[in-house]
């Protein structure tokens, strides 16, 4: 298993939810979705966002070229984002409860730099959500 760690690294994916009743919170979860796709973060956890995928338009967007691709995936009000070193971050409505969900991936040569990026990842991203 050490040889697997050693020639692909560490993959840590974790989630992170937020909890708004009543219409105040679903008006509010509104606005985390629409604020992330009006205005996407250029950096996260000091690494670059390289790309946006939305899928509710159905398009990715290379954020170094502006170039646009359509994707093939259902309409849903989910968004994207890839980071230069391969980690990504996800926000996204639940459609069972009132919660914004964040999901999170990283990859590192070693277990502790992965569980480092993976927590700065989340922090900075709440961080955002926060001051919205």
């Amino acid at each position: 298993m050490l040889e697997l760690y050693d020639k692909y690294g560490y993959f840590i994916e974790s989630l992170r939810s937020l909890t708004l009743k009543g219409k105040e919170g679903t008006e509010k979860i509104a606005s985390i979705l629409n604020e992330f796709r009006q205005s996407p973060p250029t950096v996260i956890a000091g690494l670059k966002v390289t790309a946006v995928e939305d899928d509710q338009t159905q398009v990715r967007t290379n954020l170094q070229s502006g170039e646009t691709e359509t994707i093939q995936l259902p309409k849903s009000n989910v968004l994207k984002y890839f980071l230069e070193n391969g980690a990504w971050f996800c926000v996204r409505p639940s459609r069972t409860e009132p919660k914004a969900k964040f999901y999170f991936g990283v990859n590192a040569k070693m277990l502790e730099e992965s569980k480092e990026l993976n927590q700065r990842l989340q922090t900075e991203v709440m961080a955002i959500v926060e001051s919205m």
